[in-house]
């Protein structure tokens, strides 16, 4: 395509290219900025994925290790602060936009590319997705690499082997991120067996070695895992044991498709929703592009929509399933007949209102962290970011109580949650090791409890941390650990005018035993 060639709007490719590297440079931009004015803590799941960075290894308890290498990683080179934690977050928020991008382009042209970044950035989950370091930006960044990869696979007709192996890399080191890179080979063999022009591809050994390949990534979290009792396989199948209750979907339904309305913006599902309605109409007539962002999209998203009907879905579960459906709505927005003539071309101001009521949505998200903590919902079960605040203060606290009561030496610092545990092990000062008990010895219901306990601190004390929200009382067998266990001023850290974080501290005096 000439890089100047005029597409229906009037506006030559290369503009396009050029607004969209603006875009990009702007929102990357904005989100490194955010992060450093930004007065949200780390959410627990953040602080217990750097965790896991401080122990590398080759498995962990509930994923696999792509997202403690990326930590590890980032903490080497830049240090260790909550701007460092979530860079990762923003670098892989922006391969997905080039990749979205660089797809859509291909697939259609650059205007439709800059419609399915903006419509990707207008999208609140996205603002979320990218800025809160988890396994789901890096998984997203490698679906949407292999899903560029797997278009080139395709229009290349002379069975070369660069793409191939492009598309196999990343869907190797996205099942290094999150086990639902899987669905992706899967999803490809569905779409060369739908498409009539793409059906030959199945004859050429590089989809079936798009099954297989990627797998080899896994050979070492295997191997882990073989050593673990399986531990991770376990933990991701109770996700799906479901409630055993069908007739309960009258509430985890509704929590599923409103929370991908609020991730999403309720008229770009709408939209999607009709545009795949007009699509189906046309039977066996449907284009192969389109074909591909539906199967790539709209296909799986059924399958969650059913799996809802059974249990609880979380609302991050499909973020990689978005990427087509994004492009498959731009495709929508800037008019391309590929869709067909049951779906209507979308006016200028369809376009607008898409995008406006994504960004309302996406802004207001930025906003409320800095204002929501002053209203009266403030840091309570309705103020969406409570899980994001009084981290940091807690682990002064702590760092106070520690200080106070260090005769001759600090004690060590014992929780009974994960959450807290990873909390304190990053905010209190020296970020030291922190130890979680375990009320139920050899059962695993964390990282904590495959790493050793502090049996190196035989004779030591221990500040313990107890929620009151728990009950506040100490777990069952902890007493007796220690020769003498008696309680500290309790703490209360304010997380605005609705709630508070409330801990009962105990000082627990020379520990003699711990359970193994």
């Amino acid at each position: 395509m000439n890089n100047m060639q005029v597409n229906n709007s009037g506006a030559p490719d290369r503009q396009w290219r050029q607004a969209f590297l603006l875009l990009l440079l702007a929102v990357t931009a904005w989100r490194l900025l955010y992060l450093i004015i930004t007065p949200l803590d780390l959410v627990p799941d953040e602080a217990y994925y750097w965790g896991w960075g401080r122990h590398l290894a080759w498995g962990y308890y509930s994923k696999p290790p792509l997202i403690a290498w990326l930590n590890a990683l980032s903490s080497f080179v830049f240090g260790v602060s909550p701007f460092t934690v979530r860079l990762p977050a923003v670098i892989c928020g922006s391969i997905s936009l080039w990749a979205l991008y660089a797809l859509s382009a291909r697939m259609f042209n650059p205007r439709t590319g800059f419609w399915a970044v903006l419509l990707a950035v207008a999208a609140p989950g996205s603002a979320v997705l990218n800025l809160i370091m988890t396994i789901d930006a890096p998984l997203v960044a490698c679906w949407s690499l292999a899903l560029y990869g797997l278009w080139r696979c395709l229009e290349d007709e002379e069975g070369r082997w660069g793409w191939p192996l492009f598309t196999i890399m990343f869907c190797g080191i996205g099942l290094l991120a999150k086990q639902m890179m899987i669905f992706f080979p899967l999803l490809t063999l569905i779409f060369l067996w739908a498409s009539r022009e793409d059906r030959f591809h199945l004859r050429r050994p590089w989809p079936y070695l798009l099954l297989l390949l990627p797998l080899l990534f896994l050979i070492p979290d295997l191997f882990w895992n073989y050593h673990h009792g399986w531990i991770t396989l376990k933990h991701t199948a109770h996700h799906f044991q479901g409630n055993h209750s069908f007739w309960r979907f009258e509430t985890t339904l509704p929590d599923f498709i409103g929370s991908q309305l609020l991730l999403l913006s309720p008229l770009t599902v709408i939209f999607m929703g009709l545009i795949t309605f007009g699509l189906f109409r046309q039977g066996q007539k449907i284009e192969r592009r389109p074909k591909l962002l539906i199967i790539f999209s709209i296909l799986p998203l059924v399958v969650f929509v059913l799996l809802s009907l059974r249990q609880r879905v979380n609302a991050n579960w499909p973020a990689v399933f978005y990427l087509s459906a994004f492009i498959l709505v731009a495709a929508w927005l800037t008019g391309h007949g590929s869709l067909g003539p049951n779906v209507p071309a979308a006016g200028r101001s369809r376009r607008l209102w898409v995008v406006l009521s994504g960004l309302f949505l996406t802004t207001l998200i930025y906003f409320l962290s800095f204002y929501i903590g002053h209203t009266a919902i403030g840091g309570g079960a309705k103020d969406p970011l409570h899980r994001l605040k009084g981290w940091s203060a807690l682990g002064h606290e702590v760092t106070v109580l520690r200080n106070r009561n260090a005769s001759p030496t600090k004690p060590f610092i014992l929780a009974v949650t994960r959450q807290t545990a990873s909390e304190m092990a990053f905010y209190v000062q020296g970020r030291p090791t922190v130890y979680v008990w375990n009320s139920a010895p050899g059962v695993i219901s964390s990282q904590y409890d495959i790493w050793p306990g502090p049996v190196g601190k035989i004779g030591s004390d221990a500040l313990i941390l107890v929620e009151t929200e728990l009950g506040g009382a100490l777990p069952g067998g902890l007493r007796q650990v220690f020769q003498e266990v008696r309680p500290l001023s309790p703490v209360s850290i304010s997380m605005g005018a609705a709630a508070s974080r409330n801990y009962k501290v105990y000082l627990g005096r020379n520990l003699l035993r711990w359970p193994r």
